[in-house]
């Protein structure tokens, strides 16, 4: 028979590869929904109901990562235990491994119908936990670089004039706990800007065209990269004032492997609740 040592190596293999495709997919998704749903249909972080878009992506984001990690135990499974279970085999016999991991790979026992009952319950427990880590769901949209951005969390007063020194300190400050505003960036980032918002152009053209008086403004960090883009794109075509930052990576961004932690067989339990079809 294999011994304890290869079960438990054949053990973490398997939630090594169950967790890591649910936690490679859920942020691969949410970044995937930025370029081909909310970029070609011009939704942005600031845009209304962006919260609502965003609720929408997290919670298909999680369903599409829990499907993820469900196929991973139901694929991987028999390869890395296998069925052999002679002395000098690698594997152990199916029944053993489901007797330890119960009904992970007992596909009999939950229906097709009943697993997408349960998906709508990943994706609420998947907002939840982005939620729990402080996420805001407008943040997976992407930035406008006229509005604040999808990662701009404080803000200090601003002025049509420059930031004086003490605000470029404190600009420096919120760059380095929230990131670029506009794109998330921290790493690397040697200076924080304090970006107007709305921009110092904008704000004088709108008050020109209405005869009002000045909009209030506020300085967020920003990169050099985002700056230089808003420099010469604040006249441009929506779509070019729009960034994506599907590689900015935050706490929210954890993926916990649900189908683990609440298998479809446990829910399955539920099923008297749900009206026949």
């Amino acid at each position: 028979m294999v011994s304890e040592n290869g079960r438990n190596y054949r053990r973490i293999i398997y939630y090594t590869c169950v967790v890591g495709a649910g936690a490679v997919t859920f942020p691969g998704c949410l970044g995937l929904f930025q370029h081909v749903v909310f970029k070609p249909l011009r939704l942005y972080s600031a845009s209304m109901f962006s919260s609502v878009y965003g609720f929408t992506s997290v919670s298909l984001s999680g369903m599409l990562a829990s499907t993820a990690g469900l196929s991973t135990s139901v694929l991987l499974g028999p390869v890395v235990f296998g069925t052999d279970t002679s002395p000098n085999g690698a594997g152990v016999s199916h029944l053993d491994f489901n007797a330890y991991i119960t009904d992970h790979l007992d596909n009999s026992k939950v229906t097709m119908s009943q697993f997408l009952y349960c998906l709508p319950v990943y994706g609420l427990f998947t907002a939840g936990v982005f939620k729990t880590l402080s996420g805001q769901f407008r943040s997976v949209l992407p930035s406008h670089l006229m509005h604040p951005g999808a990662f701009g969390r404080k803000a200090l007063p601003a002025s049509l004039k420059y930031a004086n020194k003490q605000k470029k300190k404190q600009i420096q400050e919120l760059g380095r706990k929230y990131g670029c505003h506009t794109c998330g960036r921290w790493f690397k980032v040697v200076k924080f800007i304090a970006d107007h918002q709305p921009p110092v152009s904008v704000v004088i053209n709108a008050s020109k065209s209405n005869n009002t008086g000045l909009q209030q403004q506020w300085f967020y960090p920003q990169c050099q990269k985002c700056s230089t883009k808003q420099r010469y794109s604040w006249q441009s075509h929506i779509s070019k004032c729009l960034v994506t930052h599907a590689t900015s990576f935050r706490r929210y961004h954890i993926f916990l492997p649900l189908t683990l932690i609440l298998p479809p067989s446990v829910l399955s339990n539920l099923s008297d609740l749900w009206p026949a079809r």
